[in-house]
């Protein structure tokens, strides 16, 4: 029976929980309930259970916190948060805290149920492989080889003399014979398969797993040496007396390795084959040409096997000219058109796939896109919390996905949200850039200088897409309409007060008298003296 502690302040809902569940039909033994979390630490410290059912908002301290001294001080125990609909954005800060289960109020007996006979089932499986990999375990802590594995890497590195090399294979029971050599360096698609497996978080042991099988798959074959490198990557070097002969162990031997993996420890890796040669001492060639093939893998999900041989042919990076696709693809976000976006983005990711880039440069260029789509944003000042989330989902896509296509979907669901939310804001915003544009004339017509660069550095916009969007909502022009503000207040002047011409010219932003009857006249008719005379 696994222990479980339920933690909530609603005491209807704790006895509710207690008597509507059938615990020890789901393998569970309800060990007590708390109100709090300050109790539930408590109780933990006491007897820790297998698993912590609780809710956010509690008095004295709440859900989050109970869940971080538990990830803290108690990482084996399960925790399944209980919340309310409003309190979810709230608890999903408890993801870092590897929460496995988020149950939304209200809840019924039979979903609670459900999900407990999951966690059961994961419970069960993780003791059965705890115990299968004692043996594992008791080898990764037993049974290091440090000078071995020291000199393998020299040797790969093209660090060692060599006179030396046969010495120390000889020292170290090393038995690699043939007229011709390769490297083999394993690796995981990315770090998300670990935390996916039933290895978890505890990649060193995953790591070692890997070297575990592949010396078991090579002790069938022979000729070969098995051993991690300096990034704990399995690392196989082969031997065969003939390239054909090196090419076919090479390509059963990456087939055989990629079943196993597979199938005993739910891991998917990727396997690179270096360039042959026909030196040990040249092994170093090999295997930067094996790790340099594996960067191919993130712009396709294709393969799983690469060989350097398939790739010589191909030349190395080609510049791109990402100023093009910035340009090109968030005016496909600007039009708001979901085809015209697709067919952009579906161009942009082929450049990058056909131009043979690094995942390094691919992601560079990414990132680029996604600022560029926030500068979008903040320049019709979106604050779409929607699409907020979609750019940290991309960011962690960037990182975690195995494939350009994976993060290419990612890439446009943000370009698609991007430009549903600018069609929404942007006419209202570009309303308010016209209303603070009438306002900072009311404040300023007074000033001589005021100009379109002036109000256009205020705004902080372009005086091209200024001069078009207030001549849009006002069908005048800026000029017009600082103009129309200067006569009204020149006329009120006139009509209230027995300011002189000039006088008048000056305050209303007119430094010369002249230019200013030019004006007055165009606008009224009369020159400033003519409508003096008729409203004095």
């Amino acid at each position: 029976m696994y222990k479980v502690l339920l933690v909530d302040d609603e005491v209807l809902i704790r006895e509710a929980v207690r008597d509507n569940v059938h615990w020890s039909e789901l393998g569970f033994r309800l060990m007590g309930t708390c109100r709090n979390g300050k109790e539930a630490v408590e109780a933990i410290r006491e007897t820790p259970p297998d698993l912590l059912l609780t809710d956010i908002r509690m008095p004295h301290m709440d859900g989050i916190e109970l869940t971080k001294y538990v990830y803290q001080n108690y990482p084996g125990i399960k925790v399944v948060v209980i919340s309310g609909y409003d309190e979810f954005e709230y608890a999903k800060q408890a993801i870092r805290y590897k929460v496995i289960e988020y149950i939304l109020k209200p809840i019924s007996a039979y979903e609670l149920s459900d999900t407990l006979t999951k966690i059961r089932q994961n419970l069960d499986y993780e003791n059965q492989w705890l115990t299968s990999m004692k043996k594992i375990r008791g080898a990764y802590y037993n049974s290091r080889q440090i000078l071995k594995r020291e000199f393998l890497n020299h040797l790969i590195l093209g660090q060692m003399m060599p006179q030396e090399i046969a010495k120390k294979m000889k020292e170290m029971d090393i038995r690699l014979s043939g007229n011709y050599f390769t490297v083999i360096l394993i690796e995981a698609k990315d770090d998300t398969v670990f935390s996916r497996s039933s290895f978890q978080d505890n990649k060193d042991l995953a790591l070692f797993a890997i070297l575990n099988v592949a010396e078991e798959v090579l002790s069938q074959s022979g000729n070969g040496v098995v051993f991690q490198d300096k990034e704990s990557r399995t690392v196989v070097i082969l031997g065969a007396d003939g390239p054909r002969e090196l090419d076919f162990k090479s390509l059963e031997y990456c087939r055989h390795i990629k079943q196993n993996i597979d199938t005993f420890l739910k891991l998917d890796v990727v396997l690179g084959v270096g360039e042959f040669t026909e030196a040990i001492t040249a092994l170093d060639k090999a295997y930067l040409s094996a790790g340099n093939v594996l960067e191919y893998r993130f712009l396709s999900k294709a393969r799983e096997i690469y060989f350097a041989k398939d790739f010589r042919n191909v030349r190395g990076e080609k510049n791109i000219d990402m100023k093009d696709w910035i340009s090109r693809i968030t005016l496909a976000v600007k039009k708001n058109d979901r085809d015209c976006i697709g067919r952009e983005l579906s161009a942009f990711i082929n450049d990058l796939q056909t131009s043979w880039v690094s995942k390094k440069v691919c992601t560079i260029n990414v990132q680029n896109i996604m600022m560029a789509l926030m500068n979008l944003m903040d320049e019709i000042q979106v604050r779409d919390g929607e699409i907020r989330y979609e750019m940290k989902r991309l960011q962690v896509a960037i990182y975690e996905d195995e494939n350009l296509e994976c993060v290419a979907r990612h890439l446009e669901e943000a370009c698609i949200k991007t430009g549903k939310a600018l069609a929404t804001e942007k006419d209202g915003y570009y309303q308010r850039q016209v209303m603070l544009a009438h306002d900072y004339i009311d404040k300023h017509y007074q000033n001589a200088d005021i100009s379109l660069n002036s109000i256009c550095g205020y705004l902080a916009v372009s005086v091209s897409h200024f001069s078009y969007l207030f001549k849009h909502y006002t069908g005048v022009t800026f000029v017009e309409a600082l103009t129309k503000k200067r006569i009204e207040k020149a006329k009120g002047m006139m009509e209230n007060t027995s300011m002189k011409i000039y006088e008048v010219s000056e305050s209303v932003g007119y430094e010369n008298p002249q230019y200013f009857s030019s004006i007055f006249k165009k606008y009224t008719g009369k020159t400033p003296r003519e409508y003096m005379r008729m409203v004095r």
